[in-house]
C-alpha cells in the first residue's frame, strides 16, 4: 500500500511538469535548439511516467492480481504511433526505422499494457542503436500457431547468447562485456505482461540485426 502511494505521489508532479512542457511546445516562436530540448524533456518525462506505471504492474503481476482489459486491437495501431513519435529523434541521430506490419494482424489484448511493453522494447532499441544505425519493426500473424508476433530489432551490439535467457529476470543484467545498460525491471515487466496474456518473449538475432526482441501472443 505504501509503495502504491509513493508511485502515485511521484506521478502527480511529473504529470504537471509534462503539461507545462506541452504548453511551451505550443509556442511556435522557439528556436530549433529550444524545441529539440523541449521534445527531449517531454520524451524523458513520458518515459518516467511509464516506468512508474510499470512498477505498479510488476507488483500486481507478482501478486497475481494484474487484471487485463482486453479488446480487439490491430497491431498497426500499437506500432505506428510509436514509429511516428520517434521519427524526429531518429532523424536527428541518422537512425533509419523500417516498419512492416501486416494490416490483418490483430490481438485480443490490453491496449494500454501492451503499448507500454512495445514502448519499452522500442526505446531500448533506440538506446542501443548507434548513429546511422537501423531499427526494424515487424508484425505478423501465424495461422499455424494462431498467434501474432511483434519483433523489434536493432543494429546495435548483440546480447551474448549466454545472457539471453536471463535478461527477462528481475534486476537482470546482460553482462559487463556486452556494452549494454542494466536492464533492471523493464524487460521483467515485459515478460510478466506477455505471460499475463498467455504469450511469451525472447531475444534472438538475424544476419542483418544483431539483436531482435520478439513478443508472441495468442491471436
Amino acid at each position: 500500500m505504501l509503495f502504491r502511494s509513493i508511485v502515485h505521489d511521484l506521478k502527480n508532479p511529473l504529470t504537471a511538469m509534462l503539461a507545462n512542457v506541452d504548453f511551451l511546445l505550443d509556442d511556435e516562436s522557439h528556436a530549433g535548439d529550444t524545441l529539440d530540448a523541449l521534445r527531449d524533456t517531454k520524451s524523458a518525462g513520458a518515459r518516467a511516467l511509464r516506468l512508474l506505471a510499470n512498477l505498479l504492474d510488476v507488483a500486481r503481476g507478482e501478486a497475481g492480481i494484474l487484471q487485463l482489459k482486453r479488446q480487439r486491437i490491430p497491431v498497426v495501431e500499437l506500432v505506428s504511433p510509436l514509429v511516428r513519435q520517434r521519427g524526429h529523434l531518429a532523424g536527428s541521430r541518422g537512425i533509419t526505422i523500417d516498419s512492416d506490419i501486416d494490416p490483418a494482424a490483430e490481438l485480443n489484448a490490453d491496449r494500454e499494457l501492451l503499448s507500454r511493453v512495445i514502448e519499452n522494447v522500442f526505446d531500448n532499441a533506440f538506446r542501443h542503436t548507434p548513429p546511422g544505425g537501423r531499427i526494424a519493426v515487424c508484425g505478423s500473424r501465424s495461422a499455424l500457431r494462431d498467434a501474432v508476433r511483434v519483433s523489434i530489432g536493432n543494429s546495435g551490439s548483440p546480447i551474448p547468447r549466454e545472457a539471453r535467457q536471463h535478461i527477462f529476470e528481475k534486476f537482470a543484467k546482460a553482462g559487463p562485456s556486452s556494452g549494454r545498460m542494466n536492464l533492471g525491471l523493464g524487460l521483467y515487466f515485459c515478460r510478466l505482461a506477455a505471460e499475463a496474456h498467455g504469450g511469451r518473449m525472447w531475444v534472438d538475432e538475424t544476419p542483418e540485426l544483431p539483436t531482435v526482441f520478439s513478443l508472441e501472443l495468442p491471436a
